[in-house]
């Protein structure tokens, strides 16, 4: 069973002063956000993942990030 949480779609879904803050929040842009995070195409060190997590308000999870970053079902 997959985990329901997309990182995309998240994103996505935000305003762009949301996202702008979003990404303050995490130590990054917004650009960088919509270019390599949302389709992977970079894996976020350790340090940016918290980051992501804490930025999210409790949105998603850190273990929600992750098994949406590597496809990974549920534990």
């Amino acid at each position: 069973m997959k985990v329901d949480f997309n990182f995309n779609e998240y994103v996505l879904q935000m305003s762009d002063e949301r996202l702008a803050e979003f990404a303050s929040g995490s130590g990054t842009t917004p650009n960088y956000i919509k270019r390599h995070l949302i389709y992977k195409k970079k894996i976020p060190r350790p340090e940016m993942i918290d980051a992501l997590v804490f930025a999210s308000n409790d949105d998603f999870s850190k273990h929600d990030f992750v098994s949406w970053l590597y496809d990974l079902d549920k534990a």
